[in-house]
């Protein structure tokens, strides 16, 4: 109806955001003399962690995925490829998309 038309001109639709990946967002702390005190293991889903240090202690913990590293996906490519991603947006305060391990 012509109602509905000017009600459309005027008030259009929202758009939806774009769909969030799953995960959450955490920032990598890195020490200058430390590092990141991680250790991590390539996966077809990105890096899995198989270690964190007391110090300088990060937002996630053993079993996490890294998926991403600003905005960098890692899921899929292959080890060296996910090594050279990661080693690129390396340092203190990069975003970090994670998987959280799956419980049970």
């Amino acid at each position: 109806t012509e109602l509905q038309g000017l009600l459309d001109f005027y008030f259009p639709a929202q758009a939806e955001p774009p769909a969030q990946p799953p995960g959450r967002d955490v920032r990598l702390r890195v020490d200058v003399s430390a590092g990141a005190g991680i250790e991590l293991t390539a996966t077809d889903l990105g890096f899995r962690v198989d270690h964190v240090e007391d110090f300088p202690g990060q937002g996630f913990r053993c079993g996490c995925i890294i998926a991403e590293i600003e905005g960098r996906a890692l899921a899929g490519l292959s080890e060296p490829d996910m090594e050279d991603a990661f080693g690129e947006h390396f340092g203190d305060g990069a975003l970090l998309r994670v998987l959280d391990a799956a419980t049970g």
